[in-house]
């Protein structure tokens, strides 16, 4: 409970921290063993707020090479940036998911999570 209020503080903090890139307004995070519920609070948070943005959230697990991830795109850049495509790239980088409209979820093993971060960032500077 405390780990998700601490996030929860941190949320204006990363409001303040995302970027123009391309056609949308931009943020990627990396978090150590945040939940889904988590990760998705503040995605809400962070796209509701901003309804052309994009979030990335990555969630490491402390003990293995696992990840766990979360795209979500506010209700303008939805459609701005494919998220079907963004489904393809991530696969590729051996990261597996689902989603609906406005968000995309799952995990996967990684060996190079700058790799990923920096895919993603490519994949939000599409104009």
């Amino acid at each position: 409970a405390l780990k998700k209020e601490l996030l929860k503080i941190q949320i204006p903090e990363w409001r303040e921290q995302m970027e123009t890139v391309g056609l949308v307004s931009f943020l990627s995070l990396t978090l150590e063993d945040a939940d889904v519920d988590v990760m998705r609070n503040i995605c809400n948070d962070l796209t509701g707020a901003n309804a052309n943005s994009f979030v990335f959230i990555i969630s490491k697990d402390v003990d293995e090479d696992k990840v766990k991830f979360m795209a979500c795109f506010g209700k303008e850049a939805v459609s701005k940036l494919d998220i079907k495509e963004l489904a393809t790239l991530l696969k590729a980088l051996g990261l597996r998911g689902g989603g609906k409209e406005t968000i995309l979820q799952g995990g996967g093993v990684v060996s190079d999570l700058k790799a990923v971060k920096r895919a993603v960032r490519e994949f939000s500077e599409k104009r």
